[in-house]
């Protein structure tokens, strides 16, 4: 049975547990990456384009790594983001890529708030729902025939449920607030299963064609 002395520990390792998975990020490798898009020393759109991974939840203000991932021409946008994605997915994770320091720009604040985003609910969320039907479970196997520690259980699974409507509630929100601003597309089902990614930024980053040379 749970003793109150043992409830307080076990409220306080879980909130370390919780507490690591969001700061996680901000000190180990993401893998995140994005497409660019030339720019010459004036701003000037090129047609150059290019895939830029970094490390964190921080795109830009830092040294990121990045690779030319083709020339844009003759409507062949479709293929060279393909190819982007592709180097991005295979390679940022090595660490092969040239290296360099990338200013930040408008467009690098919607694209940390989606990284943000992807790894709230794609990295962390699923796993603490989880955990805490987990312990639902355990408290209603050990409470037998005490109500106790049922109504403790029903009360994890109440919050739990609570705690995700309000949480993908808040990310709907978001969501509409960002499509209606047209910097993102949201295809939630699509954009999980095949990139791992609820939201598919339009907003167009620059990346200095000095830079690369």
């Amino acid at each position: 049975m749970f003793t109150k002395k043992l409830q307080k520990k076990f409220v306080k390792v879980f909130f370390i547990f919780f507490l690591g998975f969001i700061m996680a990020p901000f000190f180990v490798s993401a893998g995140n990456y994005y497409p660019a898009q030339g720019a010459d020393s004036s701003g000037k759109l090129t047609n150059n384009a290019y895939a830029v991974c970094y490390d964190g939840l921080v795109p830009c203000g830092k040294q990121v790594v990045y690779q030319g991932c083709g020339v844009i021409s003759g409507g062949n946008e479709a293929a060279v983001v393909a190819e982007c994605d592709k180097i991005g997915k295979t390679e940022c994770a090595e660490g092969s890529l040239s290296k360099g320091i990338l200013h930040c720009q408008i467009c690098h604040l919607f694209q940390m708030i989606n990284g943000a985003l992807n790894y709230l609910f794609i990295s962390i969320i699923p796993y603490v729902v989880i955990l805490m039907f987990v312990i639902a479970g355990i408290l209603f196997y050990l409470g037998g025939s005490m109500s106790k520690y049922k109504s403790q259980a029903k009360d994890v699974i109440k919050t739990t449920i609570i705690g995700l409507v309000l949480i993908y509630g808040s990310f709907l929100i978001v969501g509409v607030a960002l499509t209606l601003l047209g910097v993102v597309d949201i295809e939630p089902i699509k954009s999980v299963w095949s990139s791992n990614q609820i939201f598919k930024i339009d907003c167009l980053i620059k990346f200095p064609d000095s830079l690369a040379n």
